[in-house]
C-alpha cells in the first residue's frame, strides 16, 4: 500500500523487548528512489546518538497505532555504529552498518524484498554504485524542493508516497499554488 512519509514521521519505533524511539526522517537512494534507511530520534534514552535502521528490520507497520516494530532489540541499536549528525552517510559508514546487524548489501543486488528493486546489472549506476558514496537523500531535505517543468517553475516537493513493502518511493506530491492555486499534483520520480 501506499503511505505517505510525511504522515510516518513520528511514528514510534517499537524494539522486540520496547520503544526506541521515533520516526524522524527517511534516507532515500536518489538513482533508484528506494528508501534504504530510517532515522530515529531515540529522545533522551540515546541523546545525541543518531540510529539508522535499514528496511531489512522492518518487521510491521501499525498505522492506525503509530507504530513502526522492527526485529532489533534495544541492545543491539544502543551498541549500533555512531553516525555523525553533521556528515552525510559514506558508504564506508553504510558497510559498517551492514556488517554489524548483518543487513544484505544492496548495491550488489543480493538481498531481501524488503530492500526494493534493484538497478540491472548492466546499468552504469550498478558498475560504479560499491565504491564512492551512496547517493541518499533526507525526505525531510528534499521537501520543499523546487520543481520545474521545461517552461519553467511549477511548484515544490510537499510530500513522498512510498511502497510500505518495497519502500520505493513511488510518487512525489507537487503543491502548484503559485501556478494553480490550491492545486496538488503526483509526479512520479
Amino acid at each position: 500500500m501506499l503511505r505517505s512519509v510525511k504522515d510516518m514521521e513520528g511514528f514510534n519505533i517499537k524494539a522486540i523487548d520496547g520503544e526506541i524511539g521515533k520516526l524522524h526522517e527517511f534516507y532515500f537512494d536518489d538513482h533508484s528512489w528506494i528508501i534504504r534507511y530510517i532515522i530515529i530520534d531515540t529522545g533522551s534514552w540515546l541523546a545525541e546518538k543518531l540510529v539508522l535502521i535499514s528496511p531489512e528490520s522492518f518487521k510491521s507497520l501499525k498505522m492506525d497505532d503509530r507504530i513502526f516494530e522492527v526485529n532489533l532489540d534495544k541492545q543491539q541499536i544502543e551498541d549500533s555504529p555512531d553516525v555523525d549528525k553533521d556528515k552525510p552517510v559514506s558508504r564506508q559508514k553504510e558497510i559498517e552498518l551492514i556488517g554489524y546487524y548483518e543487513w544484505p548489501m544492496y548495491w550488489t543486488g543480493i538481498g531481501g524484498p524488503a530492500i526494493g528493486t534493484f538497478p540491472p546489472a548492466n546499468t552504469a549506476i550498478n558498475k560504479k554504485e560499491g565504491q564512492g558514496n551512496p547517493n541518499l537523500r533526507s525526505t525531510r531535505a528534499v521537501i520543499s524542493y523546487g520543481i520545474h517543468a521545461s517552461d519553467g517553475h511549477i511548484g515544490h516537493v510537499e510530500d513522498f508516497l512510498a511502497d510500505d513493502q518495497s519502500w520505493n518511493i513511488r510518487y512525489m506530491i507537487v503543491d502548484t499554488k503559485n501556478l494553480l492555486p490550491g492545486k496538488k499534483v503526483i509526479v512520479a520520480p
